[in-house]
């Protein structure tokens, strides 16, 4: 196995941000090793920790390996699924696009739906609401950033449908 997958990466943003990469090139899935993606959830794991209690920005990472093991189980769940967009908002993870056909699963897997937003959601543990105002998708975008998990699947099926 390799050593380390994470090698040279400082922040958990970067280190979640190649987690991702990895998980969506080794995932069993798409014909990679589950040994392989075994080592690669370890060295996940371990890297994160060694973030913990530093400061990145404005902010104080803290490691909470609950968190992380679930939110690494739910994007390693969904991630080879078609016609959906995945994001990671702060630590909610967002589906948006064609998600009618898997709706049942994601409801088994914990997500919830958004009518206002027209999107799936999960975020591990209890949330409660601070105050009544509602924010759009775009709104949590700009404030917790965003980053895509899952272009190529929202590429493979657009390019599906031109050629249909």
């Amino acid at each position: 196995m390799k050593n380390n997958w994470f090698e040279g990466l400082n922040s958990p943003q970067e280190i979640k941000n190649m987690y991702r990469e990895l998980a969506f090139e080794h995932h069993p899935d798409k014909g990679g090793s589950t040994k392989v993606m075994q080592d690669i959830n370890t060295w996940y794991h371990r890297s994160l920790k060694k973030c913990d209690n530093i400061e990145y920005g404005q902010y104080k990472y803290s490691y909470d390996w609950k968190r992380e093991s679930h939110l690494a189980d739910k994007i390693f769940e969904v991630i080879n699924l078609d016609g959906i967009k995945i994001e990671l908002c702060g630590v909610w993870l967002w589906i948006t696009g064609d998600s009618y056909p898997h709706r049942l699963l994601l409801k088994n897997l914990g997500f919830k739906y958004s009518g206002n937003k027209k999107a799936w959601y999960y975020h591990e543990g209890a949330y409660r609401k601070h105050g009544k105002k509602r924010f759009t998708l775009y709104q949590i975008r700009k404030s917790f950033g965003s980053k895509v998990l899952s272009e190529e699947n929202e590429k493979k099926q657009e390019k599906k449908q031109i050629v249909a």
